[in-house]
């Protein structure tokens, strides 16, 4: 059986081309500078009294509870479209 040369190089190809994309993404993807999308950045420099750094498992509605507000409240604050979408590193403001 022949098989067919090139297959390999496509693989290594769309193995580097997804490399690529991952390091332009952890570099230049959603921060807390950015308001599109899930929103944000609303913290720096708007006169919060108290802000928090999102981290990984970190959503809307714990932190709510633990700032003593409301979800709706801190999407407001934060600039944030879509609740379920906030990111590692953002900075929210979480005034009560």
């Amino acid at each position: 059986m022949m098989r067919k040369s090139g297959g390999h190089s496509t693989l290594l190809i769309i193995v580097a081309f997804l490399g690529i994309v991952l390091t332009l993404w952890m570099l230049f993807g959603p921060d807390s500078t950015s308001t599109s999308g899930g929103g944000g950045g609303a913290a720096t420099g708007s006169g919060c009294k108290q802000s928090h750094t999102v981290v990984a498992g970190d959503d809307l509605s714990h932190l709510a509870s633990r700032y003593g507000t409301s979800i709706g409240a801190l999407a407001n604050a934060n600039g944030i479209t879509n609740p379920n979408l906030i990111y590692v590193g953002q900075v929210l403001c979480v005034d009560p």
